[in-house]
């Protein structure tokens, strides 16, 4: 059995602009990073349902280090062009 922190980060969405990545860590918690690959800066909505991450209820913003519930099983991230979004999910 491989440990999960030796697991690679799987991309679980991509379309021309944008590509969403998942990697299971401890505690039944799992990184996600959102990556905006436009030249502009980007509203990206996410709706975790969509994305099979049906348990999920609240985010850890990694650069803010701030805690946030999830309404709706939807959020939405202004992110700049080539930017990425990292948050820890659970």
């Amino acid at each position: 059995m491989i440990h999960y922190l030796l697991r690679q980060a799987s991309r679980i969405y991509v379309d021309n602009n944008a590509q969403i990545w998942v990697k299971q860590l401890s505690s039944n918690r799992k990184a996600l990073a959102i990556h905006n690959m436009s030249n502009d800066e980007r509203l990206i909505d996410i709706s975790f349902t969509e994305l099979g991450l049906n348990a999920v209820t609240r985010y850890c913003d990694v650069w803010k280090q701030v805690n946030e519930r999830i309404k709706n099983k939807r959020i939405s991230f202004d992110i700049p062009r080539r930017g990425v979004q990292l948050m820890t999910v659970k």
